[in-house]
Parts: C-alpha cells; structure tokens; sequence
C-alpha cells in the first residue's frame, strides 16, 4: 500500500531520444508477503514499511524502436526516510526472526549498455537477528552509518572486465547485553568498530564465468580473476588493523577438473597498529589478568611479527594448491 501517492512523467516522445523522466512519490508505503510449503512445512513472511518515499527514473539516447543507443543511460535513483522491516523463516520447528531499522536510506544507478553504477547510503541502522541455534540470542547491532559504490560490467564476455568496490561502515556497535557475552568483565571496551574497504579487480560475466564441470545453476554467472585489495581498514578504539595485497583466481581449463571453484592466489599484508597498547591498558586496569594477557601476547605473536616503530605486521599467502601460509609457516 502506498499512502499520499503522486507521480509525473515528462519529455516523452515518439522519437524517445530526450530525457525522459519519472517521478513517484509517497508519505509512506507498506508491503508484506508471506509463503508456506505443505509438503515440507517451511514458511516464510516479510513486512516493511518505508516514510517519505521518492523514486526516479530517467532515460536518455534511446533509439525509436526502443533500443539503447550507444550514449544510452537509464539513471534512477531511491530516496526515503525511516524505515523498519521484519521476516521470518520457519522449518522443522525452527523459527528465523530479524527486523531492521533505519533513519534515512538511498540508492543511485546509472546503466549504459556496457557499464553499471551503483551507489547507495543508509543511516542509523539497526539489526537484531534471532534464531534458535545461535550460540548468543539475539544478535543486536546497530550502525550509525553506510556507504557503498560499485562499478561493472553489464554484458556479457569472454573475457575479463573491471570492476571496482568501495565500502564504509561507521560505529558498528553489538548491544550492551551481546558485548558482554562477547568480552566478559569487560575485558574489552564496548566501543564501534569503523570499516572502510576499497577493492577492484576483473571479473567473467557470462556464461564465460561458470567453472566447467559444475551443473548450471552451481556456479556464479560473475566470478572475479584478478582483485586488487588497494586497502581494508578496520579501527576498534586506538587500535587498527589495514591490509592490502592482490589474487589471481586461476580457471579451470576443461571440464575433466575436480567440482570446486577456483582457489585464490596471492599475498595479503596486514599492519597491526596499538593493539599492544590496547591489551595493556585493559591488563593494567585489571580487567584482563595476566594470565590471559599473555594468551593474548603469545597468539599475536605466533601470527604476527613485531616492528621497530611498534607496529606488528603479517603476511597471508593462498597458493593455488589451497594451502595457506602465515609469515612463511604453513598452516593448511
């Protein structure tokens, strides 16, 4: 249901090769679908409901038959306010709930006939996830914000295409009653994490995307060759932890190969910056004992190695056999 609804649709033509642009507004809008197997018993629901809702649309340099031209775009973009939703999913006897919130959301794309652009935010999120076989129920998360933006290809080739992903995440926090479970006595404070990720790479489209060997519908019809990780910041209080590298992800060439997918290969360095500190201090406050403290100490050092300047650094390495090596020792 949409409440308050109105729209406008201007500079359409016959020969469609102007702007052509649609707008829908509406004060709030509401949704909800359910569906359950008689056979297997599992069912599904989904509600949401959305404020101040603005969607638009707008296509340029199509041709009058209705095909994108070669300077074609198709933007649209998604607007709205706060906003909640809840789904639920049961079988055997199992129940799945989660409900979401948020202040503020928005999306952004541009299509061409060769590339898409993709942009999207939202604030003052909210999350709880509750399901009986999680070992802490439930799971609460808030953000106080997201931000993402991808870039790729549209069609489909048998070669690889680029692509790029940049993400953000500000003050992910679990709630007071998880972070207990999570770091009892305290022995961590409860303070956001911040995320930020900035990658890019190349990518199969297309049927040229699927691993020989696997049934239609087992393998991905988008699968990376090459990724680029130019940087992946995670910061938790003073301490950091950044990491950069690059993979390659050999294809198979035939479909005589064993039914997996492709094994990343490459390096991943990562710097770990006042995480000395931060044991410390929760030591020294006589929140974490010693004897933990040096658990602590002894597992960073078995996969990190300390730096003049303070820092501890660490080099992951996936070959294409799938074994993986940390600092030179193998560990699988």
């Amino acid at each position: 249901t949409a409440t308050d609804l109105s729209g406008r649709l201007t500079g359409y033509d016959a020969q469609l090769d102007g702007p052509v642009t649609a707008v829908f507004e509406a004060a709030e809008t509401a949704w909800a679908v359910s569906f359950a197997d008689p056979v297997s018993g599992a069912a599904m629901s989904t509600e949401a409901t959305q404020q101040n809702v603005v969607i638009q649309a707008e296509s340029i340099g199509m041709t009058p038959d209705g095909t994108p031209g070669d300077d074609a775009h198709l933007r649209m973009a998604f607007d709205a306010g706060s906003g909640t939703s809840r789904s639920s999913q049961s079988f055997e006897g199992a129940t799945q709930i989660t409900e979401t919130s948020h202040q503020s959301a928005s999306l952004r794309a541009d299509l061409t006939p060769e590339r898409a652009f993709y942009t999207g935010a939202g604030a003052d999120i909210a999350i709880t996830l509750d399901d009986p076989n999680l070992p802490v129920r439930p799971i609460m998360l808030t953000l106080d914000e997201l931000d993402m933006a991808f870039v790729g290809p549209v069609t489909e080739a048998d070669t690889p295409q680029p692509f790029d992903l940049t993400l953000e995440v500000i003050g992910l926090a679990p709630s007071a009653e998880l972070w207990t479970q999570l770091a009892p006595a305290g022995m961590l404070p409860r303070e956001p994490l911040t995320l930020t990720a900035d990658l890019e790479g190349q990518a199969l489209l297309g049927p040229a995307a699927r691993v020989p060997g696997l049934p239609q519908g087992a393998s991905a019809d988008f699968a990376p060759t090459e990724l680029a990780v130019n940087g992946v910041d995670l910061t938790y209080g003073a301490a950091s932890a950044l990491a950069t590298g690059a993979f390659t992800f050999p294809r198979p060439s035939d479909a005589a190969v064993p039914l997996s997918q492709p094994q990343p290969v490459g390096t991943l360095d990562v710097t770990l910056t006042g995480s000395g500190d931060l044991l410390g201090q929760r030591s020294q406050s006589g929140l974490l004992p010693q004897q933990q403290l040096m658990a602590a100490q002894m597992m960073l050092g078995m996969f990190a190695t300390p730096q003049p300047d303070g820092t501890m650094t660490s080099r992951i390495e996936t070959r294409a056999d799938g074994s993986l090596f940390v600092n030179g020792t193998q560990l699988r």
